[in-house]
């Protein structure tokens, strides 16, 4: 069977839009997906000015931390942040209480 050299490349010139018509809009959908996952905040970084909601140690281990609000406290400040006498903490990872909070001084 002879094939003429001008259909050779027709065959081969749609082949090459076919597979460009496949892989851009593949390519695009997985760029996206790549920039999304450096874009979206998985919240393990708090602003340091956030207040946030405290939490003092039970002595449970079943449940280690007791919730505390209204207590003005942040990550960074002049004054350690407490409950009366009990120190107060940031709850990380579900269930420990870690990251002494603090409070600053106006």
């Amino acid at each position: 069977m002879i094939i003429d050299g001008q259909s050779v490349n027709l065959k081969l010139c749609d082949m090459k839009a076919n597979f460009i018509k496949i892989v851009i809009p593949a390519f695009a959908i997985v760029l996206a997906v790549a920039v999304s996952s450096f874009t979206i905040s998985d919240g393990s970084e708090t602003d340091k000015n956030a207040l946030i909601t405290g939490y003092y140690p039970s002595g449970n281990p079943l449940d280690p931390c007791i919730k505390v609000e209204n207590l003005n406290c942040k990550v960074q400040g002049d004054q350690l942040c407490t409950y009366g006498i009990l120190p107060v903490f940031e709850k990380i990872q579900g269930s420990m209480c870690a990251n002494r909070l603090s409070r600053s001084i106006p």
